[in-house]
């Protein structure tokens, strides 16, 4: 299959979609009413860019600053300090719900 299937790895971030308004107008969870849905992207943007991405023979494509940075930072900091990292952005986005 070599040279006959192109791969590309799309790591889009958070993307606001009709299931999100469907919740929300439903009103089934409360914490997604406390999001800014000014910080997703939309899911037509979310398309044009993975279409882009193919378009360009990307092997890799990474849609957002925060994500191009841990990039970064995994190649350059220590395990641990990714691994502790992580552990409090997961815990800070757990005490704002």
């Amino acid at each position: 299959m070599k040279g006959q299937v192109n791969v590309t790895v799309v790591c889009p971030g958070y993307v606001w979609t009709a299931f999100q308004d469907s919740k929300l107008s439903a009103g089934k969870d409360s914490s997604e009413g406390s999001r800014d849905k000014n910080k997703f992207m939309t899911a037509e943007q979310c398309v044009k860019e993975i279409h882009d991405a193919i378009k360009y023979n990307e092997a890799e494509y990474i849609m957002t600053l925060k994500g191009k940075a841990g990039v970064v930072a995994q190649a350059l900091l220590p395990r641990a300090i990714i691994d502790k990292m992580a552990t409090s952005t997961k815990n800070a986005a757990h005490q704002k719900h």
